[in-house]
């Protein structure tokens, strides 16, 4: 279920799509964010931010201070915290960087209230996410690179909407490797 998170003036604003409301499992959700908010010093400073790099991009959820820290933080409605998401933060960590915002660490937060968790990661501890997620970059790029000149390519399929990489939008879209690699048709 998706959850947006939004700041306008001093409230935080949670966006829900319409087609995803369903009163009680709503509130659980946001009762979950809120007590977390509540218990934390939260300032943020950048909140469903999409950037990007000529390589890949994606949104950041939050980026801002939390206890004193400054904080990459994602939030998630999963069951548990899964590698693959760190993997995702490490590629925001890559593109926050290059554009000057400090990172003290880096964080999932579970806003599922059945299977509260939350897990930080500094970011001196963080690095071997980022030196593996640049190597999936390079390797995501090598790949296309390997097949520019065979006429039976495969291409990569837009991550937001499933559509041949060829289509008007894909150079609009944030490039995710990540996406772009598992939409790929195997042949």
């Amino acid at each position: 279920m998706p959850l947006h998170i939004f700041q306008k003036r001093k409230e935080l604003i949670i966006y829900i799509p319409q087609e995803n409301i369903r009163s009680s499992v709503v509130y659980s959700y946001i009762n979950r964010f809120r007590i977390w908010y509540d218990t934390n010093d939260v300032r943020p400073i950048l909140l469903e931010k999409s950037i990007s790099s000529d390589e890949f991009g994606g949104t950041i959820d939050f980026y801002g201070e939390i206890n004193g820290e400054y904080t990459l933080l994602d939030f998630k409605t999963s069951k548990k915290i899964r590698l693959t998401m760190f993997i995702q933060l490490a590629l925001y960590v890559i593109l926050l960087e290059e554009l000057g915002y400090k990172i003290d660490r880096v964080g999932i937060l579970l806003v599922n209230p059945k299977f509260k968790d939350e897990k930080y990661i500094t970011r001196e501890k963080f690095e071997k996410y980022v030196k593996f997620a640049r190597g999936l970059v390079n390797l995501f790029w090598s790949y296309f690179e390997i097949n520019e000149d065979d006429e039976k390519s495969i291409r990569p399929r837009c991550g937001h909407c499933a559509v041949d990489s060829m289509h008007s939008d894909f150079d609009r879209h944030a490039r995710s490797p990540a996406k772009a690699a598992v939409s790929a048709p195997l042949r």
